[in-house]
């Protein structure tokens, strides 16, 4: 056995130390508690913005789970059949593309690329009493395809894909405005106000 020069083994020392570490978290843990179950002041306090507080009404929801997944399969190769492009596929992009490019001023879209449409290569076909569109890339899902809810009217200011993201969250196209989860952590509150919204 190990004695250090406190006369202590480590055994002995480490159980101390998880005793004491576990009382503190305790505390922070049952300060929480209690102050869950007073009744939320009436005011903000301007020094700790995300401290309890009254809604501005009984809201339904306690919390809110979003799921922001960057990246994955291409929309065309999965769910966003479009027929015209699979017409189209191998040959030059249309004049009216390019004219449409130019005219917002991204005429270096195609960087030097092969000037040809590419469709998707998986063969689709429709799904389900809704006659969703799937590929065969989704087999499985294809069968669930009527309890999915698809949205195929996004629209953004930018072509650009970081752009387009900071204005799904914000927005705005621009980095700084707060994003969705910042106004549902004002809104309903957050039971860890160690982490930022």
């Amino acid at each position: 056995m190990f004695l250090s020069p406190c006369g202590c083994s480590r055994r002995h020392f480490l159980g101390a130390m998880g005793t004491g570490f576990g009382t503190l978290a305790l505390n922070s843990l049952l300060r929480l508690d209690a102050a869950a179950s007073m009744p939320a002041p009436v005011t903000i306090d301007p020094l700790n913005p995300f401290s309890p507080r009254r809604p501005h009404f009984r809201p339904r929801a306690r919390s809110v789970i979003f799921l922001f997944m960057v990246g994955g399969p291409s929309s065309v190769d999965t769910f966003d059949y479009k027929p015209k492009l699979q017409e189209l596929d191998g040959k030059p992009v249309p004049k009216s593309i390019r004219d449409a490019v130019e005219a917002t001023r991204h005429a270096n879209v195609f960087h030097g690329c092969k000037d040809e449409l590419m469709g998707s290569p998986f063969q689709w076909r429709q799904h389900g009493q809704s006659g969703m569109w799937v590929s065969d890339l989704m087999p499985h899902t294809a069968q669930h395809v009527d309890d999915l809810c698809f949205i195929h009217s996004m629209q953004s200011d930018s072509n650009n894909h970081a752009p387009s993201s900071y204005q799904l969250h914000t927005g705005e196209i621009r980095p700084g405005k707060a994003s969705l989860g910042s106004w549902l952590t004002y809104g309903l509150g957050t039971e860890n106000q160690d982490l930022p919204g």
